[in-house]
């Protein structure tokens, strides 16, 4: 084999239509409608692997098995010539395998306890043998393939984080997203991985690495950033950094993902977490909200403190998903602004999400004030652009004198108020459309000095009978 043809083989061996051709006979193998298709399936999958090598899981597992046992290539009678090779079983690993002084190869001892011998054919056609010292079977594995690549032989950098983001993971792992979960993505990306690691190649991002990431979004102030993140944030940006080495790892391009360490340690300061009115601004809010002349702002903020919904929700409600004589309204879909002013209507944020939400009297009093046939509930035929719905929600807020709260403050509230009054947190989640109940009491239900205080009557009866009854 020329110079010329081992790097036209690593080129194909590195492309797309490669990996495609060796995904469709694995299909092939598995759910051929014949045992003739899924035998000549497995025949053509094994000869590509031997020469190009394996660049899915599965086909990497396959090609260990080959080169573990001859007989399996035998078997499928795999085309050995051309310049490619086997494994010459007879001085395989653990009982085949023999040990050898490395000085032969002018290696240290210490650093080399296994030899892997070799049997290949070379361009002319004629049979071969070569050995490798290594510390595993692995490592000699290794420098054969290295080898029969041509040890000089151009070899194709790897990629730097923002390359491998660019080529690979973006159109693949990010564009099939939600637009918003795109838009988030998107800015981690653009303020935080590139500006750190986007220049680093793949395979030179460590542990190390990571942490000082972690450190430097969490001191942003410090190198030009507009604020330090807070733990959560970091907590998500590292998420998605890690996603994109867990694909490179199974692409086979780097062999650790450097984030799924417990070494590392979050450095940011805990979030801010969302939080409940007080009993006696809850009280006012839940009053005066019917008393809003606005009708737009009524039923924006009659919605937003009577159910809890989200502020999405809200905006994608529609007449039609009303059920009027029974007093209940089905989540189907959410309106955001990944592109900021210009609505987009899909899915609720998730499959919990989509709900039966009761309406409690106040709440159908002002949506019966209002009730139309079809349509928006905010906004008529289409929802509302973004400054619209921003405009709506300050001019309400601003009216019932609301200072020092958002729209997932009344989520929080909502949240309070039911756990308070003593319904379990499944159903609490099931109200809210919480995918996970822990959210109810870590997140959105803290106890409110009013709803400890009840429970001071109680504390005291406990006491007491403890007492007597000494």
């Amino acid at each position: 084999m020329t110079a010329s043809q081992v790097v036209e083989d690593y080129v194909y061996s590195e492309s797309r239509e490669y990996k495609k051709r060796i995904e469709d006979l694995e299909f092939q193998c598995e759910w051929g409608a014949t045992e003739e298709i899924r035998e000549n399936a497995l025949r053509e999958e094994c000869n590509l692997l031997i020469r190009y090598g394996a660049p899915t899981k599965a086909s990497r597992y396959l090609l260990h098995t080959i080169l573990e046992r001859r007989e399996r290539v035998i078997m499928f009678g795999l085309d050995l010539g051309n310049g490619q090779a086997e494994m010459n079983l007879d001085n395989e690993t653990d009982t085949h395998a023999e040990s050898a002084p490395c000085e032969e190869r002018g290696e240290s001892s210490m650093a080399s306890k296994f030899r892997g011998s070799y049997t290949y054919i070379d361009e002319n056609g004629a049979e071969q043998h070569i050995s490798f010292n290594a510390s595993s079977k692995k490592e000699a594995d290794k420098k054969f393939q290295l080898f029969l690549a041509g040890e000089k032989a151009q070899k194709q950098p790897v990629q730097t984080v923002k390359e491998f983001i660019d080529s690979t993971f973006r159109p693949v792992f990010i564009e099939n997203n939600a637009p918003t979960t795109v838009a988030n993505y998107e800015q981690y990306i653009k303020c935080n991985i590139v500006p750190f690691m986007g220049e680093m190649p793949m395979d030179k991002v460590t542990v190390t690495t990571i942490q000082k990431f972690q450190n430097w979004m969490a001191e942003g102030k410090k190198h030009g950033k507009k604020k330090n993140l807070n733990a959560g944030t970091i907590k998500r940006v590292c998420s998605l950094v890690s996603r994109i080495f867990k694909v490179a790892v199974e692409m086979g391009l780097i062999d650790d993902n450097p984030v799924k360490n417990t070494l590392l340690k979050n450095p940011g300061e805990p979030s801010d977490h969302h939080k409940a009115l007080s009993v006696a601004e809850s009280k006012r809010v839940f009053r005066e909200t019917p008393s809003l002349s606005n009708e737009q702002e009524r039923l924006y903020m009659a919605l937003l403190v009577y159910t809890g919904m989200r502020k999405e929700e809200i905006l994608g409600l529609r007449w039609e998903d009303i059920n009027f004589p029974e007093t209940y309204a089905e989540i189907k879909q959410a309106v955001t602004y990944p592109t900021n002013n210009h609505p987009c209507i899909g899915k609720p944020k998730t499959k919990k999400s989509e709900r039966t939400v009761p309406l409690i009297p106040p709440l159908m009093e002002v949506l019966e004030s209002a009730r139309k046939e079809t349509g928006y509930v905010l906004g008529g035929d289409q929802p509302l652009c973004y400054s619209t719905a921003c405009r709506i929600r300050h001019r309400a807020f601003e009216k019932l004198n609301i200072v020092g709260y958002d729209n997932h403050d009344f989520r929080a509230n909502m949240a309070t108020v039911l756990r308070e009054y003593g319904m379990s947190e499944s159903k609490i989640s099931e109200v809210l459309g919480h995918a996970d109940t822990r959210m109810v009491y870590t997140v959105y239900a803290p106890s409110r000095h009013e709803g400890v205080m009840k429970h001071l009557a109680g504390m005291e009866q406990a006491i007491k009978s403890l007492c007597d009854a000494g």
